[in-house]
């Protein structure tokens, strides 16, 4: 895959998203979650960025619990982790899959591990069968970070993970130059997020 290295928007479309943007009120926000193709749970936030500090809060996890993350990430996630007094653990990615194995998220599980955080990477889209099984296996909560994977609501697409994160930032493939839906499997967490 090779960086365009410009925006597939014009100047009219970001000056037209910016005034819709103005128009609060307009548009009310419980319209995204209800729109949300899933039968799982939607939650729309600012960005993935807020969306998981929102989530860590409402999961309150004691501090120095540890979170796996893919190695490969953006520093942002990692500060967020480390603001809410937890640890990331990253765990390295197969260079020709760019997903990280199974038995390397299990080599890295500790008593204090309560979460593993996956990043599909590059317009990747890895299978999480595996880690899915690994984390339910271990009761831990899997969460996929789906920024750089997310194209349109696939027919038949089935998320796996506890949370799935999507991201519609300007550089992403489908964009609203801004904002995030969180797919969540479980409704009491869902309220929880819509809460805060």
């Amino acid at each position: 895959m090779w960086a365009r290295k410009r925006f597939d928007l014009s100047w009219l479309d970001i000056g037209y998203g910016m005034i819709q943007c103005a128009r609060i009120g307009s548009v009310d926000p419980s319209f995204v979650s209800q729109s949300w193709k899933d039968s799982r749970h939607a939650f729309s936030c600012l960005s993935v960025r807020t969306g998981f500090d929102l989530l860590l809060q409402a999961l309150a996890l004691p501090r120095g619990s540890e979170i796996i993350v893919s190695a490969l990430t953006i520093e942002g996630m990692l500060t967020i982790i480390e603001e809410h007094g937890l640890v990331a653990v990253p765990v390295d990615l197969d260079i020709d899959t760019l997903a990280p194995k199974a038995e390397q998220i299990e080599s890295l599980i500790t008593d204090k591990t309560k979460l593993v955080l996956i990043a599909h990477l590059f317009g990747s889209t890895i299978d999480l069968e595996a880690i899915a099984g690994l984390a339910q296996r271990h009761q831990l909560l899997l969460i996929e970070d789906c920024a750089q994977q997310f194209d349109g609501m696939p027919e038949g697409k089935q998320d796996i993970a506890d949370v799935s994160m999507y991201s519609f930032g300007p550089i992403k493939t489908a964009t609203a130059l801004g904002g995030a839906v969180f797919s969540v499997a479980r409704k009491e967490l869902a309220d929880q997020l819509t809460q805060l």
